[in-house]
């Protein structure tokens, strides 16, 4: 059998198989052995009994598919199983649901790649906008185990690249929730202390210990 020499020949379940492989604790020629028994369905036994040429032919096309790339770019429709897919391509058009599922789903992104792939990718008729369906979400990410890594992973790049950007913004947000939490209690710290009131330090406590909490978030 070809091994391809490009990830994005690869199925989506291969490409994550591979990621797996790559990322685990074992030698090199250990993991090459497990990619061409993945590309190739045979078993190690049978690659151990494979000709010297052969084994050495194979290692070659592992090394040169292991180094490519995948293509990046984002294809805004795509047809799954006779089902028309849509691509969100915005975070304003991301809804709750699918906004709390990729956030979980991002601490495992490697075995998450098809469901990335279904958060993105919504149901749509020719002319609407995609909606997502947390009904057919799980039905969508199995199908996407055997679409092509060409042709999808566009979509897992935007999709983690937009988690990012999400997730900086919350921290931006958070950021200057405190700073506003910080000015207001200092003024009201010095409000009481002109007033010749007597808190007895507690204020000054709290905030130290907003201000301890602000410089540890950064």
């Amino acid at each position: 059998m070809k091994i391809p020499l490009s990830v994005n020949k690869l199925t989506l379940k291969q490409f994550q198989e591979l990621k797996r492989i790559e990322i685990s604790d074992t030698t090199e020629i250990a993991k090459a052995e497990a990619i061409v028994s993945l590309i190739t369905g045979l078993s190690i036994e049978e690659i151990n009994e494979l000709p010297l040429w052969k084994l050495e032919f194979y290692f070659r096309q592992i090394a040169i598919l292991r180094n490519s790339q995948p293509s990046k770019k984002l294809h805004k429709t795509i047809w799954l199983n006779g089902r028309m897919l849509k691509a969100i391509t915005s975070d304003k058009d991301l809804n709750t649901n699918q906004y709390i599922t990729a956030k979980h789903l991002q601490n495992n992104e490697v075995s998450s790649y098809p469901f990335l792939c279904a958060v993105i990718y919504c149901p749509a008729k020719l002319f609407s906008q995609p909606k997502f369906d947390s009904k057919l979400f799980e039905v969508i990410a199995k199908d996407f185990e055997s679409v092509k890594v060409g042709k999808v992973y566009g979509a897992l790049f935007f999709c983690i690249k937009l988690l990012n950007n999400l997730k900086r913004q919350q921290e931006l947000l958070l950021s200057n929730q405190a700073k506003t939490i910080i000015r207001i209690l200092r003024e009201e710290q010095v409000r009481l202390m002109d007033s010749g009131q007597d808190m007895d330090g507690t204020l000054s406590q709290i905030v130290s210990r907003v201000e301890t909490s602000f410089m540890r978030m950064n």
